[in-house]
């Protein structure tokens, strides 16, 4: 009985460990991401887009090229809304976990702490854009209907194209980059993605700190906290054994956090 205020994470042992030992939440930067190959399923799409709407082939190297760069300074958080044994054997492991989150909680969290400066010190990014870390912060659900992605890039592909005000050419940039996050193959949509994206300010780019993954020896994470004196995000925690619960129930409280609904479920 989830509503659209849930938002669901699988996870392996060695992904969930860390995330109690440290009291915080890394997002991924975007190269290192399994969704890479989804990028330029958008940029095919920006380059047929603007070939039907007969744009110089300069034009859209110079669009395409500006995306890229754009995204290269971006962090990732993928969730999900769907609680299935598919979703779970994909991205999980056999004694992995999945993790329920408060969205509007975890939204606002993520918000709070990422609009601060060097210093750790809250800025309000619109008053003084460009001193916080970050240019842009953003949560939203996945879109795979092609034909409404070509809607949405359509007309920017069409200003970009036609225009040459410098600052206009830049505004588009990005607001075509951020969809880039958000548009995937049809062929994914039965994963139901939400996904939080936050693009770094390039004069403060640097990442918390590197993790080793399954895949790479270090990839560059940004990092918030998750508990401290604000609610507990994390609603369920859903595993598959009596055994798991124990153990995962004895991690919140050596850690001094609210224990919440453990529930065994082992898809039997």
């Amino acid at each position: 009985n989830r509503g659209s205020e849930c938002l669901l994470k699988p996870v392996s042992n060695i992904d969930f460990n860390p995330i109690l030992n440290s009291e915080e939440w890394r997002m991924s930067h975007y190269q290192y991401e399994d969704d890479t190959e989804e990028f330029e399923y958008t940029i095919d799409l920006i380059k047929m887009i603007a070939k039907n709407l007969g744009g110089l082939s300069g034009r859209t190297e110079m669009l395409i090229s500006k995306v890229r760069v754009i995204v290269s300074q971006a962090y990732l958080l993928s969730m999900t809304t769907d609680y299935s044994k598919e979703m779970w054997l994909e991205y999980g492991t056999t004694e992995g976990v999945c993790l329920e989150f408060d969205e509007l909680e975890l939204n606002f969290r993520m918000n709070d702490f990422l609009h601060t400066n060097e210093n750790g010190e809250t800025v309000d990014v619109y008053e003084k854009a460009g001193a916080n870390r970050f240019q842009i912060l953003n949560m939203d659900h996945v879109f795979y209907d092609q034909k409404y992605q070509e809607k949405i890039l359509k007309p920017l592909v069409s200003d970009y194209l036609s225009i040459s005000n410098e600052r206009d050419l830049h505004d588009i940039e990005y607001i075509i980059a951020l969809y880039t996050m958000f548009f995937k193959d049809p062929k994914w949509a039965w994963q139901k993605e939400v996904r939080f994206v936050a693009l770094q300010n390039s004069a403060i780019n640097h990442p918390d700190g590197f993790q080793k993954t399954s895949i790479y020896e270090e990839v560059p994470y940004i990092s918030f906290p998750l508990f401290g004196n604000m609610r507990n995000p994390i609603t369920n925690v859903y595993v598959k054994s009596e055994n798991q619960k124990s153990k995962i129930s004895k991690i919140f409280q050596s850690k001094n956090i609210p224990v919440p609904n453990i529930v065994v479920d082992s898809w039997s």
